[in-house]
């Protein structure tokens, strides 16, 4: 609803041409049905299809109007094309939106819009939005990262054409909080925007990274990306006078919680010197929990460029790093061998002041 007009949307109307009627040739093809308000009575003032109207296109499944300015979603259109009269091959519910614009009473089709990233069950015009010029559309479906996951497209209108202006994802998608310890965002080639909201959830922080240096960090909250917010992004690229068009930079979620309950051991036995004992083989195994404390730090010496560095993956690469810090540890602290199987806890504390050092300024993670 906008004003005295109000839009209804009926995905199942089976009507073939804008006329309507008793021809019922178009299973589910849909309509959009307009109605203006006069003082106290609310009359028709469209029948509206698609210009390419099929079956099961659904057309109508989502409505929105501002002003003169009308979108309808079709989230089952098959084509991959904006022209209609094109012979595109078909991309099964790939989806639509269509844009139509009123002038004095009638309402006319300005444009097809489709997704530049368009493929099959994408489901593009499952809900739509307007607002001061900006058209919102979302594909429920939409699967560029994970299956199903997503995604919302923004269109600006130049004259009579719809351009498409940002791709957005939900920046949890494909981030497993109990398995994840650093995330890649995947930005499919788009650039970062003034003004764009980066939004970093609780026990997360997000991490800048240009041509392979390290930018700004930011820690849980929302932030709006301008040159106050990213000092040291400006700083390497230069940005005397602040950044106005859009940049591209990678963006890396880092899980901040404590990972508890990880298990390590010694692959083989490990040789050392007891006082009582003189040289023993010893094996050793245990748990340990762990944070990640300082971000650049853990990236570059132990995830790297991975886009999805899991836990699985950090026990591997730690495995044999822990065992050496252990060993190394475990002299310095001179615990009898004898003594180290009946004190388990004693031995625990002895160690982790000689262990984090290591941990912390080589790989920037804290054992506790």
């Amino acid at each position: 609803m906008s004003g005295d007009t109000i839009v209804v949307g009926a995905r199942d109307e089976q009507s073939s041409a804008t006329g309507g009627g008793d021809d019922n040739s178009t299973d589910d093809s849909g309509a959009v049905y307009v109605f203006v308000k006069d003082r106290m009575t609310w009359t028709q003032q469209a029948f509206l299809k698609a210009s390419n109207a099929d079956a099961n296109d659904e057309f109508g499944t989502s409505v929105a109007v501002s002003g003169n300015i009308l979108v309808v979603g079709a989230p089952r259109e098959d084509s991959n094309a904006t022209d209609p009269s094109s012979n595109a091959s078909s991309t099964s519910s790939s989806g639509a939106a269509y844009v139509f614009v009123r002038n004095g009473t009638t309402w006319s089709e300005q444009a097809i819009l489709k997704a530049d990233n368009v493929d099959d069950g994408d489901r593009f015009g499952h809900c739509v939005a307007i607002s001061q010029g900006r058209l919102l559309v979302s594909a429920n479906r939409e699967g560029s990262i994970e299956g199903n996951s997503g995604a919302v497209y923004t269109f600006r209108r130049s004259g009579t054409v719809w351009n498409q202006r940002e791709f957005i994802k939900a920046n949890t998608v494909g981030f497993d909080s109990r398995e994840t310890l650093t995330w890649r965002f995947p930005d499919n080639d788009n650039a970062i925007k003034n003004g764009a909201q980066l939004i970093v959830r609780e026990s997360q922080a997000a991490q800048f990274m240009y041509l392979g240096q390290f930018g700004d960090t930011f820690s849980p909250g929302r932030h709006t990306l301008s040159t106050e917010e990213i000092p040291i992004l400006t700083k390497l690229r230069n940005w005397k006078f602040g950044y106005n068009s859009p940049f591209k930079a990678d963006v890396y979620y880092v899980n901040t919680r404590l990972f508890t309950g990880n298990k390590w051991g010694t692959a083989n036995p490990v040789m050392m010197r007891d006082e009582d004992l003189g040289v023993v083989r010893a094996r050793a195994f245990g748990s340990y929990d762990f944070r990640i404390i300082n971000i650049p730090l853990f990236l570059r010496e132990v995830a790297g460029s991975d886009h999805n560095f899991t836990l699985d993956e950090f026990s591997e690469t730690m495995r044999s790093r822990l065992v050496s810090v252990f060993s190394d540890a475990l002299a310095t602290a001179k615990i009898p061998i004898i003594d180290a199987a009946s004190r388990y806890d004693d031995l625990g504390n002895a160690l982790l002041p000689l262990i984090n050092p290591a941990f912390s300024s080589n790989y920037g993670i804290e054992i506790t």
